[in-house]
């Protein structure tokens, strides 16, 4: 009779890394008794520092652009092994939890060698992501799992190979997807894209996690309602890097207040130049321009109505929306995002302008489901982007939101 590998035997922390593994548990543990998870994430530290929980965010911000807010835990812990996540199931972090999605994505430690591991095979890692997902089916039946290929690693491709060959499920469930990014973030030879991986070729950059987001695309729409081309965030819209942000201006173009001055004095007076040339804009439309001097590479100007509890005002506002985001797929710009157009000195409230906005966008997105566009509402504080952030929660799902 063979032994059972080490793989397959659940024990607490093994290594040591940036973050107090133990706390970790205990804090996750706490969360379970006090909320209840509509997906879950479990992995090592690919998964846990896409959140920067308790150690880097190597995501850049797109964790909270797509989940804050809303009850989906991060399960991950830096330098984790099968037999870690084993256990962890099997102490508290997912009790009273009836979670709709897991995504698992688990085992390349198994190849990490240390002074408190000599690293497995290939056939003992793929027994252990085997058993995780057998588990998680067998406590949770009613949820789906996908379970992720492990990603290209430089130095470590011909194991990685090996064990996806062996881990991949010997026949199709209708609990159970596999998704292998193995051609997107590395190379014909899985070597992998330098673009996609922090420098130590073992974990994701943002590009590689927004490689990831539209692989689980149609899950997160199936089973939490949620579109994740959609995001929130807070800053100065003048500073991020897009293909094009969206221009709160009069309807003269000439430039003003708030973002419309923020914008020009960015963009630099090339930028009121060619505004000259395009006759003003009306309430509701859009045009554009170039960027100039921002990071982003274009600006669409939209002209907001100014707020006076008129019944054409909600209307109004939703086309500065649906006219920016129809000139941006016009121009085939992927990335666009727009300020909170009206709520500044032109008074619109702000909860109704972030259902508004929030709506629209949502909609637009339902209408273009094969659109690579993604839309980020830029909130200009922390109050802001709470408003901002609660209306899209509620408008992808009506999920319980957490603040």
């Amino acid at each position: 009779m063979s032994a059972i590998p080490r793989s397959c035997i659940p024990v607490p922390k093994i290594e040591n890394d940036c973050y107090d593994w133990y706390a970790r548990h205990e804090e996750k543990v706490r969360w379970a008794q006090i909320h209840r998870a509509e997906a879950v994430f479990i992995g090592d530290s690919i998964t846990h520092f896409w959140s920067g929980e308790s150690g880097p965010d190597c995501g850049g911000g797109l964790w909270n652009e797509l989940f804050a807010g809303r009850p989906v835990l991060n399960s991950g812990y830096g330098y984790d092994r099968t037999q870690n996540v084993l256990w962890r199931m099997e102490h508290g972090e997912f009790e009273k939890q009836e979670p709709k999605l897991f995504v698992v994505n688990i085992g390349t430690n198994q190849f990490s060698v240390s002074p408190n591991y000599d690293g497995d095979s290939p056939e003992a890692a793929a027994e252990g992501i085997r058993l995780v997902i057998r588990k998680l089916h067998e406590r949770f039946p009613r949820a789906h799992i996908v379970q992720m290929a492990l990603f290209p690693r430089r130095g470590k491709q011909e194991l990685i190979d090996r064990t996806n060959a062996l881990a991949l499920p010997a026949e199709e469930a209708g609990w159970l997807s596999w998704i292998d990014l193995s051609d997107k973030l590395g190379d014909l030879r899985h070597e992998i894209r330098p673009e996609c991986y922090q420098p130590d070729g073992c974990h994701l950059a943002r590009p590689g996690y927004e490689i990831w987001t539209a692989a689980l695309a149609p899950y997160l729409k199936k089973y939490l309602g949620m579109d994740p081309r959609l995001r929130v965030t807070s800053g100065d819209i003048t500073r991020m890097v897009c293909d094009v942000i969206v221009n709160a201006a009069n309807t003269s173009l000439l430039g003003g207040g708030g973002v419309d001055g923020a914008i020009h004095r960015a963009a630099g007076p090339e930028l009121l130049a060619e505004c000259l040339t395009l006759g003003g804009c009306r309430t509701g439309e859009a045009k554009i321009t170039r960027g100039y001097h921002l990071p982003a590479r274009f600006v669409i100007h939209t002209a907001g109505p100014v707020y006076a509890n008129r019944p054409r005002d909600p209307e109004l506002l939703a086309s500065c929306y649906r006219n920016s985001l129809d000139l941006a797929a016009e121009h085939h710009l992927r990335s666009i995002v727009f300020p909170a157009i009206s709520t500044g000195a032109y008074g619109y409230p702000a909860d109704a302008a972030a259902e508004i906005a929030a709506g629209t966008v949502m909609k637009w997105l339902d209408a273009h489901p094969l659109d690579p566009v993604t839309v980020t509402l830029a909130a200009y504080s922390g109050e802001a982007e709470t408003v901002l952030r609660k209306a899209v929660n509620l408008q992808k799902s009506g999920a319980d939101v957490i603040f």
